[in-house]
């Protein structure tokens, strides 16, 4: 059965089906595959019809029941064929590596189709370009050479000496665009592939039968254009870009943009690494390696002191690098990361490029090793890690202490750490607030979470929420802190806002500094360590999960707390956010 169809991006694809009795003739292919690139429907379907014809007739030939008696002079002059095809090939080799220049090379892909006589004729033009001819003569397909080649003989031949005879022409074909490429590699696999095919019945598998062979070399470029990694990535970045634009607020296309980037970075650094930038020649082994690497990577990112020397360094070395100047290297979860930004392009690629490309990282690597749950990813802080926290000079020498740069006091080396320790704030929640967003009813102030400001994103639709103010907080002063700006003023002007990790970004390299040095074997700390801490009080005292989820934010995706469920009060948040507490922490903070 016949299938022919062009996929999103216009590409053309011709499938056929081999009954099982005769796939021995085609590698024992259960289906025959073929791209024939973008084109019109009229010329996809001219060269689906010249294919289907040509496996119809080997199928044809495989159940001609009779053997005629001239079989075997047949198979002599096919050996005797193949033979001086090779040895032409030999000869062609030889001259062309000690004799052949490039402006000879430029000019043998207009004089190829001429006769022998005609070459020698031209003055200009060197001798040695006559063997070009010898391999494979004029612009006829493979398929067309070996119907030409049959005819010579009045009886009808097997099925297998057919694509045989094919399947040399084919080689030869290949041979000359190899030769006029100067691809030796290329042509002394070809060489082997035709002393194998002299040698042996063993057929070989069928490639592209192109109406003519400029159609088929100018398929072949525009096909090699077509899978390197930065068009694939332009076209792959500009269909992301416009559907998840038409899906998303506008508000958040800035945020899309940022994501788009850093997806597409991780996919060139991941290339770079294998170091093949043709798409549909990466294989699974290949990826495979390729993770090897990216896990024995730096994480240079972090390290802004070294981030110029990597810069000039190559990708490939950054792990030696790395190992020299005593860095840590990529989480089992950033590598996942990477994986996953290839693996989603070449899923899109696969569906919208291509069929045949398929996709190899697929499945490859899991977002958690075998054994680790969510909960082992990050820490919660002990009552000791607590304490040496909120020892330091930041909060022991009181707000008026603290640093300050370009003229700003740097508040939210105070307030931030405090804020998510007694309301298990998500950190950009907390660095994004304005002055507005601290609201009071019923004698109870809370925190607004919302996105309603440009500069504003959640997580989630459950991030959309309020969440009391501890007790704890007030008592520091943070209510005093927050009576000195306007509505409409940010809390922590002193932090800049960038369109991938909002106002958080400076804020947590700062911490991420500041535990290091205090806690240098923190690897599972963070500043969302905050964020556990506050949970874990409630698993200790056995709450309801619906309260710590509704503080925390958490979406439950189920319809019935969704959609249906009411909202927890105010006031009996209140009463379990009061609950929090952690004792002889703050002794020193004031």
């Amino acid at each position: 059965m016949r299938y022919l169809s062009a996929n999103a991006n216009g590409t053309w694809q011709f499938r056929f089906q081999i009954p099982k009795a005769s796939r021995y003739l085609f590698d024992g292919k259960t289906e025959l595959k073929r791209s024939l690139g973008k084109c019109s429907s009229k010329s996809a379907k001219l060269q689906a019809l010249k294919l289907e014809s040509f496996v119809r007739r080997v199928l044809i030939k495989d159940h001609t029941p009779e053997k005629h008696d001239d079989s075997d002079l047949i198979i002599k002059e096919i050996e005797i064929l193949i033979n001086s095809g090779s040895l032409s090939l030999s000869r062609a080799v030889l001259t062309l590596k000690n004799h052949f220049n490039h402006q000879d090379l430029a000019n043998s892909r207009s004089l190829t189709t001429h006769s022998e006589d005609q070459l020698k004729s031209v003055g200009n033009v060197s001798p040695d370009l006559v063997v070009l001819n010898d391999i494979y003569r004029g612009d006829k397909s493979p398929l067309k050479r070996a119907d030409e080649w049959i005819t010579r003989f009045d009886t009808q031949i097997e099925a297998s000496l057919l694509v045989r005879v094919v399947n040399y022409y084919q080689l030869m074909f290949c041979a000359k665009q190899a030769l006029q490429a100067q691809n030796w590699p290329e042509v002394e696999l070809i060489s082997h592939k035709l002393k194998t095919l002299a040698q042996t019945n063993e057929l070989l598998a069928l490639v592209q039968l192109s109406s003519d062979s400029a159609q088929a070399q100018s398929n072949k470029q525009q096909s090699s254009n077509r899978y390197s990694l930065e068009t694939v990535l332009k076209s792959y970045a500009k269909d992301k870009r416009i559907v998840k634009g038409i899906n998303t607020e506008k508000k958040q296309h800035t945020k899309i943009e940022s994501e788009l980037r850093r997806e597409v970075n991780r996919c060139r650094l991941v290339h770079k690494l294998i170091g093949v930038d043709d798409i549909s020649k990466i294989t699974r082994e290949k990826v495979v390696n390729a993770i090897a690497l990216i896990s024995e990577l730096p994480i240079v990112p972090v390290q802004s002191k070294h981030k110029a020397l990597f810069d000039k360094t190559p990708v490939k070395e950054w792990a030696e690098l790395g190992k020299k100047l005593g860095l840590r290297t990529f989480s089992h979860r950033t590598v996942f990361s990477y994986v996953s930004a290839a693996s989603a392009l070449y899923e899109w690629s696969n569906r919208h490029v291509d069929s045949l490309i398929g996709n190899p990282w697929r499945g490859v690597i899991k977002k958690r090793k075998s054994g680790q749950s969510q909960l082992n990813e990050r820490n919660p802080f002990s009552n000791e890690h607590l304490k040496l926290i909120f020892s330091q000079k930041h909060f022991a020498n009181g707000i008026s202490a603290l640093p300050t740069r370009k003229g700003r006091k740097l508040y939210y080396q105070y307030w931030l750490p405090v804020i998510a320790l007694y309301s298990g704030m998500r950190p950009n929640e907390i660095a994004q607030l304005h002055r507005k967003d601290i609201k009071c009813r019923n004698g109870i102030y809370y925190f607004d979470i919302n996105e309603l400001r440009e500069d504003q994103s959640l997580k989630n639709s459950g991030a959309n929420r309020i969440v009391p103010i501890h007790s704890k907080l007030i008592e520091l002063g943070f209510l005093d802190f927050v009576a000195q700006f306007n509505n409409d003023h940010h809390l922590f002007p002193e932090l800049k806002y960038y369109d991938r990790d909002g106002y958080f970004k400076n804020a947590g390299e700062w911490f991420r500094r500041f535990i290091k040095e205090i806690l240098p074997d923190s690897e599972k700390l963070s500043f969302y360590s905050f964020r556990h801490t506050f949970a874990d009080c409630f698993k200790q005292h056995q709450v309801n999960p619906t309260i710590p989820g509704t503080l925390l934010g958490h979406k439950t995706n189920t319809i019935t707390f969704d959609v249906y469920g009411g909202k927890v009060e105010l006031n009996t948040l209140k009463e379990n956010i009061e609950m929090v507490e952690f004792e002889g922490v703050l002794e020193m903070v004031i």
